[in-house]
């Protein structure tokens, strides 16, 4: 596992990939536990919790619809998650 977290990279991976927006979603359902980074990581609205809207942000960003994980409300697409 990565030692340094970026946004969207709930499994520390070093890439954002599918499998981050699935632990984040098992995460929000509480199947999962993240530790400090990972949950870091995870909260890609910044809103200080880790839920489903997190998990489609991510997934919205690794299918290409959304260019940055940075700025939510300035992507095509945000309007759906906020």
């Amino acid at each position: 596992l990565g030692s340094a977290s970026k946004p969207g990279d709930a499994d520390l991976s070093g890439a954002v990939t599918v499998e981050d927006a699935l632990l984040v979603l098992r995460a929000s359902a509480d199947i999962d536990v993240l530790n400090a980074q990972q949950t870091k990581a995870a909260d890609v609205t910044y809103d200080g919790k880790i839920n489903s809207v997190d998990a489609l942000r991510i997934l919205l960003y690794v299918s290409g619809n959304i260019d940055d994980l940075g700025d939510v409300g300035s992507e095509e697409g945000d309007d759906i998650i906020i």
